[in-house]
């Protein structure tokens, strides 16, 4: 987003002309359209990780806490009606609700409570073997769901963890109303996105970047959730509140209380053919390998001592 567009949102909610109405409109596969790959693909990435160096920051338009780059997190190639475009991950949040809910044929369970927001930008300067075709849109939204863990430690629910949320957590409770300076708080473990964003069953739709901005975006939701702890989950709600939510403890003061969702009012689109493969179901993604593979070696090693 340009630096005029970003101010004349800002003016917007200082003067109440922007009024958000929470929302939410329901994924499932029986109301979207099969999109066969070759007009719909997450074709590779080269992500950076979420680093040690990187800060918690606060997003007051978006409504959500994450890491900003000083230039990029790396980008992915995204295949669109034959065409290849490069989008450069400028920003990533995280938000205690979700933009949509998944819903399953078989169950009426919410299967997100919480999200990731990886905000896009085209790269204007990558040329694609092939045809090169103006997509008309310069961003893209990805989308990964969350839903709370009622398991006991699940390999795939220990990214809060390592990016340390518990810590800023305490660090925005202790900190007073508009503060000077947020804490600087960093993970303690690098968070390899490469490994957890990739092609898998997705929806895709456009939409507006920010709700009545007049700025079109692309969204991709995948369909798979990863989990995250009860622990967890209360400490992103709690700094969620003590920013957006509290009167007494409100740190962005705006007329938006939250941006929810807002419906599309275009067609929504799945890249798989079979619609079971869109049922909501937990990823068997990794935060980091290294800590996946420890986890299978220690429970490797109990196993065998059970058996001894």
């Amino acid at each position: 987003m340009s630096l005029s567009s970003k101010l004349l949102i800002l003016i917007l909610l200082q003067i109440n002309l922007i009024s958000i109405t929470p929302q939410s409109f329901k994924l499932a596969s029986a109301d979207s359209i099969y999109y066969p790959e070759k007009y719909f693909r997450f074709l590779a990435n080269n992500y950076d990780s979420i680093a040690q160096g990187d800060i918690w920051t606060t997003f007051p338009i978006e409504k959500g806490i994450g890491f900003e780059a000083n230039e990029d997190f790396g980008s992915f190639l995204f295949v669109k009606d034959w065409s290849m475009y490069s989008f450069k991950l400028r920003k990533i949040v995280f938000r205690p609700f979700c933009s949509y809910n998944l819903t399953s044929s078989s169950s009426s369970d919410n299967f997100c409570d919480a999200e990731m927001l990886l905000y896009h930008s085209i790269d204007n300067n990558y040329y694609p073997p092939g045809r090169r075709v103006d997509l008309g849109i310069n961003y893209l939204v990805i989308s990964v769901p969350f839903k709370i863990s009622t398991l006991m430690n699940p390999a795939n629910d220990k990214l809060f963890s390592f990016l340390q949320l518990d810590m800023f957590k305490d660090a925005i409770q202790n900190i007073g109303n508009m503060p000077s300076t947020f804490p600087r708080i960093s993970p303690f473990k690098p968070v390899k996105l490469y490994q957890i964003i990739q092609h898998q069953p997705s929806y895709l739709f456009e939409n507006e970047l920010i709700p009545e901005s007049n700025i079109k975006s692309l969204y991709l939701v995948f369909a798979k959730f990863h989990y995250i702890s009860q622990l967890d989950y209360d400490n992103l709600n709690n700094v969620y509140n003590s920013l957006f939510v509290n009167d007494t403890k409100k740190l962005y003061l705006s007329t938006v209380e939250t941006l929810g969702t807002f419906i599309s009012d275009k067609n929504i689109y799945r890249n798989w053919d079979n619609a079971n493969e869109l049922e909501p179901t937990a990823t068997l993604m990794a935060y980091n390998r290294g800590f996946y593979i420890h986890f299978c070696a220690v429970l490797l090693f109990i196993t065998i001592a059970v058996l001894i």
